[in-house]
C-alpha cells in the first residue's frame, strides 16, 4: 500500500495542468483593477460613467470579483443594452457595414507615448496634444471621434458564430463635444508565421517593452508608435456596428461599436508575452436590446483555434 501511495505521490508531482484558457489573476489586497475605458470621460450626457480618477471601482475577473458581481451601480447586471456581444449571420443586413462609414485618420506618432500595466490590461494613452489630430469622421451621423488610447482584451471579448478569438484590442475614441464613446474593435489569430505584413505588424512596436511591464501599475515610455499601418485594414474589411456599452464597470451605455470583421494576425511570441502580463480579462457576451441575437446571452468558452 505504501508504494503505491508513493507511486501516486510521484505521479501527481509530475502532471502539469493545461487550462484552456488565460488564468485570471487576483490583485493584492488594498488594490483594485482600473477602468480600462471610463478614465477618458467626465462630464458626460448619459449617466453612471465616471472618470476612475475621482471614483476607484474595484472589479476583477476571477470567482471572487468577476463580472457577476460587478459594482457599484447595477447597470452592468441591468442594463439593456450592454457589450460585448456574439455576431451572427442574421446581424449581417443591419449591422455589418462597409468600411467606408467611416473616414478614419489615422498617422504615425514619433513623439514619446506611454505603455502601462494597468492591473488587468495593457494600455498605450496617446498624449493629449495630439487627440484631435488623430481618429475617424463617422460618414453617416458627420460626427468627428478623438483616439484617447487602445488596449487589449484576453480572449476577444466579441465573438463571432459563438466562437472568441485569442486577442481582442480596443481603440477607444471621444466625440469631443458630446463626450460619447466610440470604439474601434481589432480581433488577433496567433500566428508562428515569420516576417509579417501590414496592420498584422502592430503588436511588434508595443513587445520591445513588455518584459518591463510585468509590474502592476509600471509605465514604460515607448518611441512613438506607428498608427497608419492599420488603415488598409480600416478602410478595406467591412465592421459589425452596434450601440453598446463599455465592458467593464459601471457599463455605461451609448457606446458605438466598430468591430472589423477581418482579423488581425500576431505572433505567437507576442501573444504569450501579453497574456503573461494581462491574465484573463475578458467580460462574457451579454445581452443588448439593439441587437436581438438568437444565441442565449451566455455562450460556450471557445478560442479561434477551433476554426481549424
Amino acid at each position: 500500500m505504501a508504494k503505491f501511495v508513493s507511486l501516486l505521490l510521484a505521479v501527481a508531482s509530475s502532471v502539469t495542468i493545461i487550462s484552456a484558457l488565460p488564468l485570471s489573476r487576483r490583485l493584492p489586497v488594498g488594490m483594485s483593477h482600473t477602468n480600462c475605458m471610463a478614465d477618458v470621460i467626465l462630464n458626460v450626457p448619459f449617466n453612471d460613467l465616471r472618470k476612475r480618477a475621482e471614483e476607484s471601482i474595484a472589479f476583477g475577473y476571477s470567482a471572487f470579483d468577476g463580472p457577476n458581481s460587478w459594482a457599484p451601480t447595477d447597470t452592468c447586471q441591468k442594463g439593456q443594452f450592454q457589450s460585448p456581444i456574439n455576431f451572427e449571420p442574421g446581424m449581417a443586413a443591419n449591422h455589418l457595414l462597409s468600411a467606408a462609414t467611416l473616414s478614419v485618420q489615422f498617422q504615425d506618432l514619433t513623439e514619446s507615448i506611454n505603455i502601462t500595466n494597468t492591473g488587468h490590461t495593457i494600455q498605450v494613452d496617446i498624449p493629449e496634444n495630439r487627440r484631435g489630430q488623430i481618429g475617424f469622421i463617422d460618414t453617416t451621423t458627420g460626427q468627428n471621434f478623438d483616439l484617447q488610447q487602445f488596449h487589449f482584451h484576453v480572449p476577444s471579448e466579441h465573438r463571432k458564430d459563438l466562437v472568441s478569438f485569442p486577442l481582442e484590442m480596443h481603440m477607444v475614441h471621444q466625440q469631443p463635444e458630446t463626450k460619447q464613446i466610440s470604439v474601434l474593435g481589432f480581433w488577433f489569430e496567433v500566428t508562428d508565421a515569420p516576417n509579417l505584413a501590414g496592420p498584422s505588424q502592430f503588436t511588434s512596436q508595443l513587445a520591445p517593452h513588455l518584459t518591463q511591464l510585468t509590474a502592476i501599475g509600471s509605465t514604460v515610455q515607448m518611441p512613438g508608435v506607428r498608427l497608419g499601418g492599420l488603415l488598409s485594414a480600416l478602410t478595406t474589411a467591412p465592421q459589425w456596428t452596434y450601440n453598446g456599452s463599455l465592458t467593464t464597470p459601471p457599463c455605461s451605455e451609448n457606446v458605438a461599436w466598430h468591430v472589423v470583421d477581418v482579423p488581425l494576425t500576431i505572433p505567437v511570441a507576442h501573444y504569450q508575452a501579453m497574456n503573461k502580463i494581462m491574465g484573463f480579462n475578458s467580460r462574457p457576451v451579454q445581452k443588448n436590446a439593439n441587437v436581438p441575437q438568437a444565441t442565449p446571452a451566455t455562450v460556450p468558452t471557445a478560442t479561434a483555434s477551433a476554426r481549424k
